[in-house]
């Protein structure tokens, strides 16, 4: 997984929020061995505060997924602890702007921005046993990884994140109620330390979770054998697919079947779309009225590896009564191999389109 859109972050995060409820009284544990044992309740507090933020509020751009949810942390934890974790997401939205999504590269100078942000607010620094003994290690696999996919750089940040709670066993506390333990404090694993660990496990959890593509398909009358055939290849090559029918061989107008699976790439229940019909044409035209989805027909190979590689397009349209099945299916599986590439002269250009869309509807 090569990006993070705001619907995928949106629902990370949320996931992220509820294994640190879970986690509420083991923190507190883990807190109260050398502090006052309200971490564990602190944090749970702040979860459920982004859980209701994220959950209940129309958000389209991926900085403000994060900025809400460091807000909603803020205001609901109080105190040092707050404000100190706050700015991990806070760090993470600054660092996103006005983007449809993260790359890997942008999420690492996000945590870099965040690290930056504790450090000025705090006065902390790596071995001072707090969060950033583990936010450190996490912040610098980002930042020297030759790696573009999230689930691979996540693996080696979650370990990282870990190495650093060990760390600070062998660290004597120097803030908060633990600093007058002195050596006392030490054998003693940092609850903030153990939390920022606990938050970026979960986030690879989830998205080890939807590592298997998941592929819509969807057809009118004319197109429903062809569509079915499609389909049958795709879980040949190891996708998993979601039927949004026609089942019929009686009329119906495709719009609604374009509307259908276009809504559900868009809010991220499938990760691909394939339509179907006579030529491809409509079934295009409308995909592409719902906002923010880009449909392109496929009728050769080189339109099948361009459709996502150069022009991001959720969605590929085939035609029955123009295409042998034959053929479609080499389209379809070239399509579904590529990954659009961020970070090139394509991905302007595609800003340019989706920024469009957007003063449309202002």
């Amino acid at each position: 997984m090569e990006r993070l859109t705001s619907e995928k972050a949106k629902a990370m995060l949320i996931f992220t929020a509820e294994e640190l409820i879970k986690k509420e009284e083991y923190l507190g544990d883990i807190d109260r061995a050398i502090g006052d044992g309200d971490h564990g309740i602190g944090m749970s507090n702040g979860a459920k505060a982004i859980c209701d933020v994220l959950q209940n509020d129309s958000i389209t751009d991926i900085d403000q997924v994060f900025k809400k949810a460091g807000m909603a942390m803020m205001e609901s934890m109080g105190g040092a602890s707050g404000v100190i974790f706050s700015s991990l997401f806070l760090g993470v939205g600054k660092a996103a702007g006005k983007k449809e999504y993260l790359s890997v590269e942008e999420f690492g100078v996000g945590l870099r921005e965040a690290v930056a942000m504790i450090q000025k607010r705090g006065k902390a620094q790596l071995g001072d046993k707090t969060m950033l003994d583990s936010l450190i290690p996490v912040a610098d696999v980002f930042q020297k990884t030759q790696s573009v996919d999230f689930l691979e750089v996540l693996e080696e940040a979650v370990h990282a994140a870990y190495e650093g709670v060990e760390k600070t066993k062998k660290y004597p506390a120097k803030f908060g109620r633990a600093k007058f333990l002195g050596e006392r404090s030490l054998d003693k694993q940092d609850a903030g330390a153990t939390s920022v660990a606990i938050i970026f496990e979960a986030m690879q959890e989830y998205l080890k979770g939807g590592t298997m593509m998941k592929v819509g398909f969807g057809a009118d009358e004319n197109a429903i054998e062809f569509k079915d055939t499609l389909k049958e290849y795709a879980e040949e090559l190891g996708y998993e697919v979601v039927d949004f029918g026609y089942y019929s061989d009686s009329p119906v107008d495709y719009p609604a079947i374009a509307f259908e699976v276009a809504k559900a790439v868009k809010s991220e229940a499938i990760d691909r779309g394939i339509l179907c019909c006579g030529t491809g044409i409509g079934m295009a035209i409308a995909a592409n009225k719902v906002p923010g989805i880009r449909a392109a027909q496929l009728t050769d190979i080189y339109s099948a590896e361009r459709a996502q590689l150069s022009n991001n397009a959720q969605i590929a349209t085939f035609g029955a009564f123009v295409q042998g099945i034959d053929s479609a299916k080499l389209l379809l599986e070239e399509y579904l191999s590529q990954s659009f590439e961020a970070g090139t002269r394509s991905e302007r250009k595609i800003n340019q389109i989706m920024d469009y869309e957007k003063s449309l509807t202002k």
